[in-house]
């Protein structure tokens, strides 16, 4: 059955909530839904909404809520999750609004149906946008804008030659480098972070596996005659001891963390990487242990947290970042 205006606004509040606090109780959603229909939303109504949320092959966002015994809140199991990650334009929606009427007309067709969830999933959520955009209630509910990052209008040629295994040329200027360096390479994957693309690909010359942004190739070209080296990659075995995208040829180590109790709550709820343990827990702080490569992105991670985390081990990643701290300390002493 199709879900009225108000269940698809009460939709996007939750979402709202789960995003901003982190940890949000039945309760809090009644007050605010409350204060928005100006009319009381019963907990009944709201634990389905969650269940729908999650389970609802029509709405198709299965999203990962789940239920806190402790503190009785709910919260988004995956730190990068939202209903809502759909950066598209007016022209992006006429085109998916066409798609989806084609997919409706011939959805009979077993090679349609395979993706029917998907494209049902962000046909709802163009709904919502349209509803919200005609509605007062906009001003209660922000969706995210993700910025256009440049680029991108190279992703269908380069998947194409990982899937077709044609080798690319291409010209990369890096972000420490003041000259563009031309490559050979041979792809093997496409990877998302923080809303960047980055080809993963064996470079020919220097006999490894090596990552380019895509907003930095500044030409592309497809190899047409050349041959297609195969070496043996996993992308879960490659990035399974890093955070970010760069790997480092580095053995992992056992990282010990203490956090204040406030920020040990939000590390637990999104959790820094799969190898994540809590070690210890009292009333005034957490404890965990990760298992990785500590490099450059982890140590801006740590140092972001600022004074609400210690690194305890090992001896060595705790001295460097006491350092990287006393530096940009020094750079404030100067003036």
């Amino acid at each position: 059955m199709p879900k009225n205006k108000d269940a698809l606004v009460r939709y996007r509040i939750i979402n709202k909530y789960l995003l901003d606090y982190k940890y949000v109780s039945i309760e809090q959603l009644m007050d605010v839904c409350y204060r928005l229909f100006d009319h009381e939303v019963s907990r009944r109504t709201l634990e389905k909404d969650i269940h729908d949320m999650r389970y609802d092959n029509q709405l198709g966002y299965f999203a990962p809520i789940r239920f806190d015994h402790y503190s009785g809140c709910y919260y988004y199991d995956d730190p990068g999750y939202s209903i809502d990650k759909l950066p598209l334009d007016r022209y992006d929606l006429e085109a998916l609004s066409f798609a989806s009427a084609l997919l409706e007309q011939y959805g009979g067709l077993e090679i349609f149906s395979t993706f029917s969830g998907a494209v049902q999933k962000i046909m709802n959520t163009m709904k919502i946008r349209r509803q919200l955009e005609s509605n007062e209630v906009v001003k209660y509910v922000g969706l995210e804008n993700m910025p256009v990052i440049g680029g991108q209008e190279q992703l269908p040629v380069i998947l194409d030659a990982i899937v077709k295994r044609k080798v690319l040329a291409l010209d990369h200027l890096r972000f420490d480098a003041d000259e563009v360096h031309h490559h050979i390479v041979h792809p093997y994957y496409l990877k998302e972070y923080h809303n960047r693309w980055y080809l993963v690909g064996y470079q020919s010359e220097n006999k490894r596996i090596q990552t380019y942004g895509i907003e930095r190739i500044k030409k592309l070209e497809v190899l047409i005659l050349e041959k297609f080296i195969e070496v043996p990659f996993d992308p879960d075995a490659y990035y399974r001891n890093a955070i970010g995208v760069i790997v480092y040829d580095e053995p992992p180590v056992d990282i010990v963390l203490k956090f204040t109790k406030k920020q040990g709550m939000y590390v637990l709820t999104q959790p820094i990487h799969d190898s994540q343990k809590v070690l210890s827990q009292n009333k005034d702080h957490i404890t965990i242990g990760l298992h990785l490569v500590p490099a450059y992105e982890f140590i801006s991670m740590v140092l972001g947290w600022g004074e609400d985390v210690e690194v305890l081990e090992p001896a060595w990643l705790r001295e460097k970042v006491v350092e990287r701290i006393n530096a940009a300390l020094g750079r404030y002493h100067r003036h």
